[in-house]
Parts: C-alpha cells; structure tokens; sequence
C-alpha cells in the first residue's frame, strides 16, 4: 500500500513542476525600450531646461533695449514710485524661478554703499556701462550706476541651466537705445505775412 501511494505522489509532484515552467515559458514578457523610464524622465527635464532658440526684442520707452527667448513671459509691472523708471518681471511655463530687470533713481555715489562685498565681485557689463555681478540667497545681480541711475538684473535661478541661459541673452543684447527729441515744426511765413511783419516793424 505505501508503495502504491508514493507512485501518484511523485506524479502529482511532477505534473506540478511541469505546469509552472509552462507558465514562466508562456508569460508574456516585458518589452525593454532601448531608452529606459529613466532616460525618458531624464530627457524631459533636459528639455526643459533650454529655453527657446527664438527671440523677441524688448524695447523700453526708457531707452534701452534686450533680447529674450520667445518662451519667456515678460511683464511691466506697475509703477508705485516715481523714482523707478522701469520694473520688468520674465518667468516662464517651462520652469521655476524669474529674472526682475529694474531701473530707478538712487542717492548713492557708489555701488559700495549698497554691497560692501562688491569690491571683489566679478566685472560685468549691462549695455555699455561697466558693473558688477553678485550671488547670494540663490540669486545672481548684475548691478551698474550711472549718473545717480542704478540698473540691476536679479536671477532668481531655482532652475539654474534654464534661467542662467536667459540671463546670458538678456545681457549679450542689452543696448541703450537714443532717445528722438520732439522737433519742432517750422511754418515758413507766406508772402502777405511777410509783408505784414515789414509795415509794423516800420511803424
């Protein structure tokens, strides 16, 4: 009787075994995409990062003018003070962070009153006027003076590559633009007007 009973045991054992390697053999594998989840995440950030190649041109009624890319928003901010001549703000639907370029009337004589540190910042230039740039707080100033008018550039670079690239672009096109002075028209005298004028100045 044992040995009878040992027979289906080993059969069933057998079978058992059978069956579950059919299963792993038949189950539908996975697909491996030669550019994994990862390298997919990986790209997207990545594209993220770069702004556009296409740019637009700013130009201020204050007399100056930039370049940025065409994916950036920029907007005038409205003016509370009298002595701010011009409060931009750019941020972006691709990304974190925001560049303010403000230009305003300012008391100082020099940019030392404001940043004692500025002594040893790095030289940097905002249209022709020569300047300084500082980082700290995770933001980046290029700062200038000139002729009691300060000029300054703050990146907010929380995503540094995207930001840092915009900055670059606003800076290599920022150029300060002529103003046009209202001219006066001329009305040349017609000839009875002319003749008017000599009988009273005889008189």
């Amino acid at each position: 009787m044992k040995k009878s009973l040992a027979i289906p045991i080993v059969t069933i054992a057998l079978i058992t075994i059978v069956v579950v390697i059919i299963f792993f053999l038949l189950r539908p594998k996975n697909i491996v995409s030669p550019i994994s989840s990862k390298d997919l995440n990986t790209e997207i950030v990545t594209s993220r990062e770069q702004p556009s190649k296409q740019l637009k041109e700013y130009v201020s009624d204050s007399g100056f003018s930039f370049n940025y890319p065409d994916d950036v928003l920029l907007e005038e901010r409205k003016l509370t003070d009298d002595t701010v001549y011009e409060d931009l703000y750019l941020t972006s639907n691709q990304t974190k962070g925001n560049i303010v370029i403000k230009i305003a009337d300012t008391k100082i004589k020099s940019l030392e009153e404001l940043f004692p540190q500025i002594v040893t910042a790095k030289e940097t230039k905002i249209g022709d006027l020569m300047g300084r740039e500082i980082n700290e707080n995770n933001k980046q100033t290029a700062i200038a003076l000139d002729q009691g008018i300060i000029f300054t550039i703050e990146v907010d670079h929380q995503n540094q590559k995207y930001w840092q690239t915009v900055y670059g672009t606003i800076l290599s096109s920022f150029n300060f633009v002529p103003q046009q002075s209202s001219e006066t028209e001329t009305i040349p005298l017609d000839d009875s007007s002319s003749v008017i004028l000599e009988e009273e100045t005889i008189e």
